[in-house]
């Protein structure tokens, strides 16, 4: 019964880290938009907008309304 109960709570952790994660990535990308990084590049700032989406990618299934939210603003990418 022990072993069940921390598989859950092991779980529920890692789904609230993973929405955090989304979370991270929606804000972040929404802050490049809106006002990058004066001393980025353009290259740097495509380069972070594909690893958020990769990183994005590798988490889907978890909350597809910030999924979604993620792709709405990979589609602005510089």
């Amino acid at each position: 019964m022990s072993t069940n109960r921390s598989f859950v709570e092991s779980f529920g952790r890692c789904h609230v880290l993973t929405l955090v994660k989304l979370a991270d990535k929606i804000s972040n990308l929404r802050d490049i938009v809106a006002s990058p990084p004066s001393d980025w590049s353009l290259e740097r700032k495509r380069e972070y907008f594909d690893w958020a989406k990769q990183v994005v990618d590798q988490i889907r299934g978890t909350n597809a309304k910030l999924e979604r939210r993620c792709d709405q603003l990979y589609r602005q990418r510089p």
